[in-house]
């Protein structure tokens, strides 16, 4: 949160909304991990996928906003992402703050010329961002919006533990409860995507066995037993 995140725009396409409509949150994140994980291999924190058009679409686990010529501008619904609760949060707060706020359609070039950009979600709350496709943002430093913006929602963020990656989407937290795709261990060490459990319980689609090798869906757990057809 001092230094800012580093975010690349991958490769991946954001699922058309005549397909899965990334509006709806679903259980099928594949998009989305093969999106993080490309941008991962290249060295950033999150990703940033564009709909098949090409415009800026979002993140992998969450939503962008730039600020150009003190406008704070954020992709357009109609372009197929999620409507982000603190995405929505923010909107609302900053006109209170004095800011204009526009739902846009963002190009490559929009993002990368922008005085500063950052990341919302209800995990991260609102994450600046230092460069995108390594290109520095506002001089490679958090921007006074970005920190204005961090003290709105939810008060000033955690910071995130140095070299902590995301945890597999299933990963359990220490309580028991689920952990998101987008949320450091709380001991602050790297989680895999697609990390393998250890349990015996069945294994996900995608999901590396405990072996190495590339789990089938609804592959039978090791008691013998099959899991259930998916919904």
């Amino acid at each position: 949160y001092d230094d800012g995140a580093k975010v690349r725009i991958v490769g991946v396409r954001r699922t058309s909304r005549r397909a899965v409509d990334p509006a709806v949150k679903s259980g099928n994140y594949l998009n989305n991990i093969l999106a993080l994980a490309e941008a991962r291999e290249e060295g950033a924190y999150e990703a940033l996928m564009c709909d098949s058009a090409g415009w800026i679409a979002e993140g992998s686990s969450s939503n962008l906003f730039v600020v150009e010529g003190g406008v704070l501008m954020t992709p357009a619904l109609s372009i197929g992402l999620l409507a982000g609760i603190t995405r929505q949060r923010l909107m609302e707060l900053a006109g209170s703050l004095g800011i204009s706020v526009e739902e846009s359609r963002l190009t490559r070039e929009d993002v990368l010329k922008a005085d500063e950009a950052f990341l919302t979600s209800s995990i991260r709350g609102v994450l600046p961002i230092c460069s995108i496709d390594d290109v520095p943002l506002g001089g490679g430093a958090p921007g006074p919006t970005a920190s204005q913006c961090r003290m709105c929602p939810r008060g000033p963020q955690r910071s995130i533990p140095s070299g902590a990656a995301s945890a597999h989407l299933e990963e359990p937290r220490s309580d028991g409860t689920a952990a998101r795709l987008d949320e450091p261990r709380s001991d602050g060490t790297a989680a895999r995507l697609l990390e393998p459990r250890t349990t015996g319980t069945a294994a996900r689609p995608l999901e590396p066995r405990t072996t190495g090798t590339g789990a089938r869906p609804l592959e039978p757990r090791t008691t013998g037993t099959a899991p259930p057809p998916p919904d």
